[in-house]
């Protein structure tokens, strides 16, 4: 090519790039973006122009830091404004922009920054960290606050970050002196919380608000989100009722206040009273819980606060940018513990022993030909796989925000053919109409299949448990039929070995809820605010059971098969309005005001169905019309309830130091009396940021010290619908041979019920200190139930079985201390601590009018209650007999109160010293409620390894262990023992530590069955891993890459002897538990919780 020629081209090409140029300067284009990425940018020029853009490898990063708002403006600008300070040129071809690094050769060279790092007052930082953005140096801050780095180049930003304070991000450019004053942060003060119908800076609360967040919450794969609160709030007592799969857990904030209404607080998600089962809620979901614990926090929800109030916020879609984050992990879990049972031999040689003592042949001819036999708890126990797998994807722009999540969760039970699964789906959608109008919606569905444990280990319900079964027992005999004769000659039962009810019974149960809502708020004028919600919640559930007629017991009795369905439906319609006022009325003084109407109702309906004597088993429940026509069952019921409320309430602070809060709700329920069905519960709360005055400015290591006081009223209402009319209930009479139907009394009505109402009295004291690495919480607190909704059981011949009445006090008092420590914070590593601990006191005051009235109570095995209310006594408190060891030698027998007692026997105590053991010498034997409870997490950050250490525990606290009535009660003629009962009294063995064969106490509880519950349990550790993404140069799509290994339930450090201290009642091997409320601290063995460890990944994009 000639020169001319060449000159020529070089002269077009310059010219194109200038007419571009000039080009690009007449383009108008209007941009609002807000955190995006360069990609990003590059994306929304090239969708509303005609140009676009190349660039090289390498060349674009993934930080979120473009905010743009040009009107009208001229393309050239808009690149430069933003293209510039990243380092980046460009040239403009035509339509095609080519994106340049900008050659800096001077820039290359090393620079050494040096400076000092204070504060407000001048006074240097010590251990502040100093990061060059996007890279790998690093140093800290000297006792002086001095610090020196060496950087690459001088177009490196430093970023400046220190605990309780704000960090700060400052672009070397020229300088190579960078002094830096760094502001405080009141972060922890500012942190907006949940507080029931709107939200408030923490440091504004005056009432008890305790915050989980989304990390606390996901730190450790957690199954149910109200297993998320175990030891982690102060004041907040958590146990699980199973370990089974989907079991529910027993929550108590600041104790029970009730007996036969619920105990349990009220959950409300995303606004919606009442949330439903807790199994179909993805904890993965969760942006926030708040737990409102005091008056002044709960009685905003009035009738049904009185329990505490846990508020659930799922998250939403953020402006600027679209993620889609991949949560997935796997886990194998295992029993933590097996208990010790006697083996074939130990068993057959004890039971015959038992029957000669008895003056019986021996059940075994030859005990020596058993070795180890069948071990039940083998047979019926696997390790078991769990797996989680959630992705979500959220986002959105100025005006409109999205967040959507699947997710399907699958546990195996650790007992074989357990487990849950369920798949959920959620939708939450924010738009913004103008600048004075926001809409929204929530949309929820969740399905659920269980399979529920048909055996277990242990518990009343022996025919189902394996450590009940005998071990000499095969599991199947010779001709394949599966093994059911005990080999005690007093049984002449057929039993069903566990492995038949395993592979023979089916149980299915399945859920499924929806829950949709809508909401929009509008601004009038400044400050003012109004907001309209309507939700709807609708279930259905359904329980399918089957016993087939090859069980050994159907086939003794000649029943050819039984099946059960149990249906129901039901819904619930929330709609509330508030509007809310706040404005500066003078200088510092600040007054919001909300007031607002709510009304929910709702619907449920049952269906049950039930047959026996099918043709055959091959059909399971789905051909009921087979059952024999006289065994045919079908019932079914319907209930509506509602609930009206008016709120409001007064919030004023002066110049953020003196801080009131006034509340009221005035709530009207159709489950109480005509007369009664209206109350008002109102709170006051008074609030002193003693920080906030000048006296106080001298104490420079104190950051915040807040006073607060608060009083109230909140009530509850959660009984059984109806129970202010009187029951009939259906009674089948033979007339001849026809069979009728009739009704007979069964329930009296009371239409005088109302509210039990809780009274508490709250002092609380929130302290900062060392640039907010030290955070205390104490609060001190008292609360008084009264009118407590007892179900009392009435006299024979009064001709109703029990009613409601309200008769009763309970008293509530106790302390919590919270405290949240950074113990070290370097460049590279951080340690921080969260600790929390309480006692809760309770006492009944009074149960009716006779002050001296005791109520006891009976799980369901023998006619001896276990535990009893009694005025100045703990509720749940233990009730029986004071075991005094046993008696070895005929002059104790002689000394003693029992002269008929013979040797080996227990020795009961003589309470009231008439000289006689009667039922009058029972009396108080154990206490379930802790003493003090509480957990401390340990966070250690190393890079970019964090490693989390949960611990849990109680003292104090009593285990009746159920288990003891019937495997350490030295009878083997029913039910295997316990191998530690080997060492029973006899005249071999005049020091054994169990009594003799065979005591014939009748399931009387004594001490002998208390148990010292205290224990400290290993509760996680996890091991997070996140990888350096940032730093990839050619990563551009993952922002935030995670693996982490969590262990739970690891080791527990306890002198118990049961599968596990943490333990509670439920519903249990067939048996209806009377009350939750009262029997606490049962322990019966029915599913113990499993070790579990787990392995996964998070991916956000």
């Amino acid at each position: 090519m000639s020169t001319r020629k060449f000159r020529i081209i070089l002269l077009l090409l310059l010219m194109t790039g200038f007419v571009s140029t000039i080009n690009a300067q007449e383009q108008k284009i209007s941009l609002s973006l807000n955190n995006a990425t360069l990609k990003q940018f590059f994306n929304e020029i090239e969708r509303k122009t005609d140009y676009s853009f190349s660039y090289r490898e390498g060349v674009l990063d993934n930080r979120k830091d473009i905010t743009v708002s040009a009107q009208n403006k001229d393309l050239l600008e808009v690149l430069k404004t933003v293209l510039t300070p990243r380092g980046l040129s460009f040239s403009i071809q035509s339509k095609s922009v080519v994106i340049i690094p900008q050659q800096q050769v001077a820039a290359s060279k090393p620079v050494i920054i040096k400076g000092k790092v204070t504060d407000a007052t001048n006074e240097p930082l010590v251990g502040v960290t100093i990061r060059v953005k996007n890279g790998n140096e690093g140093t800290t801050t000297d006792m002086d606050g001095n610090y020196s780095i060496q950087l690459k180049n001088k177009n490196s930003e430093l970023q400046f970050s220190y605990i309780g304070y704000k960090q700060k991000d400052i672009r070397v450019k020229d300088k190579t002196v960078v002094n830096v004053l760094l502001d405080e942060d009141s972060q922890m003060l500012n942190e907006v919380v949940a507080i029931g119908y709107g939200v408030m800076r923490k440091r504004d609360l005056t009432g008890s608000v305790a915050r989980i967040g989304e990390k606390d919450i996901n730190n450790v794969p957690t199954i149910r989100l109200d297993q998320a609160l175990t030891g982690k709030v102060s004041g907040v007592h958590v146990t699980n009722t199973s370990g089974e799969p989907g079991a529910a857990t027993n929550i108590l904030i600041r104790g029970g206040n009730s007996i036969s209404a619920s105990n349990q607080p009220l959950y409300v998600v995303d606004g919606f009273i009442g949330a439903g089962d807790l199994n179909l809620i993805d904890p993965n979901d969760i942006e926030s819980i708040e737990i409102l614990k005091d008056a002044a926090a709960t009685s905003i929800y009035g009738a049904r606060g009185a329990n505490g109030v846990v508020i659930i916020t799922t998250k939403r879609g953020i402006e600027g940018g679209n993620n889609v984050t991949v949560n997935a992990y796997v886990g194998i879990q295992h029993v933590a513990k097996r208990l010790e049972m006697l083996n074939a031999r130990e068993y057959a040689e004890m039971l015959n022993q038992q029957d000669v003592a008895a003056g019986q042949e021996p059940s075994i001819e030859n005990p020596s030909i058993y070795e180890k036999g069948t071990d039940w708890q083998d047979e019926i126990l696997q390790m078991a796989l769990m797996q989680n797998y959630q992705v979500a994807a959220s986002g959105g722009s100025k005006d409109t925000r999205y967040y959507l999540s699947l997710s399907m969760f699958d546990q195996e039970g650790v007992i074989k053919r357990s487990g849950i699964r369920r798949y959920q789906t959620r939708l939450n959608l924010d738009r913004k109409i103008g600048d004075k109008i926001n809409i929204g919606a929530n949309f929820q569905f969740s399905h659920s299949s269980r399979k529920p444990n048909l055996v277990s280990l242990g518990g009343f319900d022996y025919q189902s448990s394996a450590l009940a079964t005998p071990p000499t027992m095969p599991i199947y005999n010779e001709d394949g039929s599966y093994a059911a004769d005990s080999p005690s000659r007093v049984v002449s039962n057929k039993i069903d070995n566990v492995v038949a009810q395993l592979n023979l019974r089916k149980k299915e149960e399945a859920s499924t809820t929806v829950y949709a809502g809508i909401f929009a708020d509008w601004e009038a004028i400044k400050g003012l605010k109004f907001k309209t919600s309507l939700g709807l919640n609708a279930s259905t559930s359904k329980t399918n059971e089957y016993k087939p007629g090859s069980l050994p017991t159907m086939m003794q009795n000649k029943t050819k098969g039984e099946a059960w369905i149990n249906q129901g439906e039901g819904y619930s319609i929330l709609w509330e309005n508030t509007a809310n006022y706040m404005k500066e009325i003078a200088e510092g003084h600040h007054l919001t005001v909300l007031g607002g109407y709510t009304l929910q109702f709702g619907r449920d309906e049952g269906l049950n169905l039930y047959g026996k004597n099918f043709t055959n088993d091959l059909l399971d429940w789905n051909n009921l019309s087979d059952a024999e026509t006289k065994t045919r069952q079908i019932g079914s019921s319907a209930s509506e309830w509602a609930i009206i409320s008016y709120l409001g309430r007064i919030n004023y602070s002066i110049h953020d130091r003196y801080l009131l809060s006034l509340v009221g709700r005035y709530d009207g329920s159709s489950r109480l009396g005509k007369d009664n069905q209206f109350a008002f519960f109102p709170s006051v709360a008074l609030g002193w940021r003693l920080s906030e005055e000048k006296f106080m400015k001298r104490f420079s290591k104190l950051n915040n010290l807040k006073l607060r006081f608060s009083y109230g009223l909140s009530g509850n209402q959660d009984i059984a619908l109806y129970q202010t009319l009187p029951l009939m209930k259906q009674q089948n009479v033979m007339l001849g041979d026809i069979p009728q139907i009739g009704y007979i009394p069964d329930r009296l009505g009371n239409d005088k019920l109302k509210w039990e109402t809780t009274a508490q009295f709250d002092f609380g004291v929130e302290a900062s200190f060392f640039n907010s690495r030290l955070n205390i919480e104490l609060d001190f607190y008292s609360k008084r139930t009264k009118d407590l909704l007892l179900d009392v059981e009435f006299p024979y011949i009064s001709g109703f079985k029990n009613g409601f009445m309200n008769v009763g006090k309970i008293s509530n008092k106790g302390v919590e201390l919270m405290i949240r420590t950074t113990n070290i914070a370097t460049k590279d590593f951080t340690w921080s601590t969260e600790f929390n601990i309480s006692t809760n006191k309770n006492k009944v005051l009074a149960m009716g009018p006779d002050k001296d009235f005791e109520y006891t109570f009976r799980p369901g095995l023998g006619t001896h209650p276990y535990s009893w209310l009694k005025v100045g006594q703990p509720v749940g408190v233990f009730y029986g007999y004071i075991m005094d060891g046993i008696y070895r030698s005929r002059a104790q027998i002689e000394a003693g109160n029992e002269p008929n007692a013979s040797l080996g026997q227990k020795i009961y105590r003589d309470i009231n010293g008439d000289g006689v053991v009667s039922i009058e010498d029972q009396t108080t034997i154990g206490d379930p409620n802790p003493d003090f409870f509480g957990g401390i997490n340990n966070t250690f950050t190393y890079k970019n390894f964090t490693l989390s250490v949960f611990l849990q525990g109680t003292y104090g606290n009593d285990i009746l262990a159920g288990g003891d009535f019937l495997y350490a009660t030295v009878d083997p003629r029913f039910v295997n023992q316990y191998k530690r009962v080997k060492n029973f009294w006899s005249l071999d063995n005049p020091n054994g530590n169990y009594p003799k064969l065979y005591s014939n106490d009748e399931y009387q509880p004594s001490t002998y069955m208390i148990h010292d519950g205290s224990h400290l349990k290993i509760k996680s550790i996890s091991l997070y891993y996140n990888f350096p993404v940032k730093s990839w140069k050619k990563n551009k799509t993952i922002q935030e890459l995670q693996c982490y290994v969590t262990g739970t339930n690891l080791f527990t450090f306890t002198s118990y002897k049961g599968y596990d201290p943490e333990v509670n009642t439920g519903k249990e091997g067939g048996y209806k538990v009377y009350s939750a409320n009262v029997l606490r601290g049962m322990d019966f063995t029915a599913y113990p919780s499993a070790r579990t460890y787990t392995f996964g990944f998070k991916i956000t994009l």
